[in-house]
């Protein structure tokens, strides 16, 4: 497993066509352009690595994404997934209520437009099963 980024809250590794994304608490402190700059990191390591499946560790994550963000977030990382083909994302939850809404939020938003599989869980073993079933 490599570590392709670590940097202000966000960590990506990447191996055998997975992506892991996970957060740390510091992501409490977020204002809304550092969600767009590390999120528009994100989406160019999408494009870099070209990652098959997903797994996207909320546990941490603390930040609440407004409905703009969501938006923005559609718009502007969601076509990163599509192009390199991603066909599955687990979503492990967040422990914090209202940004695993936030979460849901942007998921459900943009539900219909999804060409891959999204599921969520409470378990990392669990969501790195569903990811490799199938594969």
């Amino acid at each position: 497993m490599e570590k392709v980024y670590d940097n202000n809250g966000m960590i990506v590794h990447y191996d055998n066509s997975i992506f892991i994304q996970s957060f740390s608490e510091k992501t409490e402190d977020w204002e809304d352009e550092e969600y767009k700059e590390e999120f528009k990191i994100y989406a160019s390591l999408i494009e870099k690595y070209k990652p098959l499946y997903i797994l996207v560790d909320t546990r941490k994550f603390l930040f609440s994404v407004i409905p703009e963000l969501q938006e923005w977030q559609i718009k502007v990382i969601r076509p990163s997934f599509i192009n390199v083909g991603v066909k599955k994302a687990a979503m492990l939850m967040s422990e914090d209520f209202f940004s695993q809404i936030s979460i849901e939020q942007t998921l459900e938003e943009d539900e219909e437009n999804h060409t891959w599989q999204t599921q969520f869980f409470e378990n990392k073993n669990d969501a790195m099963e569903w990811l490799m079933r199938g594969r």
